[in-house]
């Protein structure tokens, strides 16, 4: 493992460096019990399942920053787990003057807080100049639709790197920057780093790197950098087949930048030798499908449209059969339901509400709703004059589910509002007048 020990003066602060001891890569121990966790994206398992081994790991590593990066990013995307931010929470202010955890606390606070994040990670910047990791995060913050910032992430990105130059994670961000010279150098580094370690932990890094080197050359200039991703796709293709979405979604980019079909097709081709019955089959199915049935355009004849969602309709029908327990099938015939409803029978209307539903206290990270799912299914309900006996305790458990999530969901407190109007609404009028939502 690497540590480092900086004595910097960093024009960011302005206050001489402190002396200290930070990690810049984890411990072969720690990576191998990170590289070990279960696939957090196999929604046909509970959550719980697929969470409880990196929550045991952060337990019993709880100040090591990549055990805890990793926890963290199990579940810091989806602000409706509440509780899983209450407990990372606690154990981060255990020890409130730890910058260790002063750190964590602030990164994981950027998921529903930016602003206040960003004022963490540069207090803990001013009172230790050597501490690298708040630096990545500050980048981190620039890496989001509508906050792009290349200035503020370019002096953040070259402190963490000089701090930690091998470590991949600094390399990975810079698809925030726009100096040409730190995209070139980044990415020859991060492609020293990744050729000699084509294993199921390098698979998430890849793709970033692959963009890197096409931003380092001039347009026109290319092809040389294809063909070296057309080599790395190869090597990938020497590993069995992975159950995961880094694995899938790395060689259809790879097929995507070198424009070879081979590639993706000799991916959905294990797919199927291997996990026939997984997200993955589905969605090559579902692509299968879509290429000979393409979607009438705008202005087409009512009767070409009503012949179209008829087939889609049946084709949406096998899929459901084939892959029942697909989370992007389930949620795809949710969806279904609002555009095209009224070619569907009220029996596959209401089986693919319950589809959904068991979805969602299976697996509450595989989709967030807006509004929540109990208030969109009283609305279906009632629209659909059945099962209005649930309507109302769908109603109230839509609100508390709405208020449990605005803790670390700011745009939920409205909606919790909303709902709450609704069902005075309700209460008073039964089933009747227009829908709500």
């Amino acid at each position: 493992m690497r540590r480092v020990w900086l004595a910097l003066s960093i024009a960011l602060s302005g206050i001489p460096a402190l002396a200290a001891t930070y990690p810049c890569e984890p411990t072969a121990e720690v990576r191998k019990a990170i590289d070990e966790a279960p696939n957090l994206f196999d929604f046909t398992k509970p959550l719980e399942d697929r969470l409880r081994p990196i929550r045991t790991l952060a337990g019993k590593y709880p100040r090591d920053i990549f055990v805890q990066m990793r926890y963290q990013d199990r579940f810091r995307r989806n602000t409706q787990l509440y509780d899983e931010f209450d407990r990372a929470f606690a154990m981060y202010r255990a020890a409130p003057r730890d910058p260790v955890n002063c750190f964590l606390e602030a990164r994981l606070t950027a998921s529903f807080d930016a602003v206040k994040a960003e004022a963490m990670l540069m207090e803990l910047i001013a009172s230790d100049p050597s501490f690298p990791w708040p630096h990545l995060a500050v980048a981190e913050l620039t890496d989001r639709p509508g906050f792009r910032d290349a200035q503020k992430a370019e002096p953040h990105l070259r402190a963490f790197l000089e701090a930690c130059p091998a470590s991949i994670e600094g390399y990975v961000m810079l698809r925030t920057v726009e100096d040409p010279q730190l995209i070139a150098d980044g990415s020859k580094k991060l492609r020293a780093l990744l050729e000699p370690r084509v294993d199921v932990a390098s698979l998430p890094y890849w793709k970033p790197l692959w963009d890197l080197e096409l931003r380092a050359v001039a347009k026109g200039a290319e092809d040389p950098v294809r063909q070296r991703i057309a080599r790395d796709a190869a090597a990938i293709e020497k590993l069995p087949p992975i159950r995961t979405r880094d694995w899938y979604d790395t060689l259809g980019y790879a097929a995507q930048l070198t424009k070879d079909d081979a590639i993706a097709k000799w991916r959905d081709a294990a797919v199927q030798r291997e996990y026939p019955d997984s997200e993955w089959a589905a969605q090559a199915a579902r692509t299968q499908w879509a290429a000979v049935h393409p979607r009438p355009e705008r202005g087409a004849k009512a009767e070409d449209v009503a012949a179209y969602r008829a087939a889609a309709n049946a084709w949406s029908d096998e899929l459901a059969r084939r892959f029942p327990n697909d989370f992007n099938v389930i949620l795809d015939r949710w969806q279904a339901i609002d555009s095209t409803g009224k070619t569907w029978s009220l029996e596959q209307r209401l089986a693919a509400e319950d589809a959904v539903a068991a979805l969602l206290r299976r697996s509450p990270d595989a989709g967030s709703f807006n509004p929540p799912l109990p208030v969109a299914i009283a609305d279906h309900n009632t629209r659909w004059r059945t099962r209005l006996d649930g309507v109302l305790a769908l109603l109230r458990q839509g609100l508390k589910q709405t208020e449990l999530e605005a803790k670390y969901g700011r745009w939920r407190r409205c909606l919790a509002s909303s709902i709450a109007a609704c069902l005075r609404t309700r209460t008073r009028s039964r089933y009747g007048g227009p829908t709500w939502w």
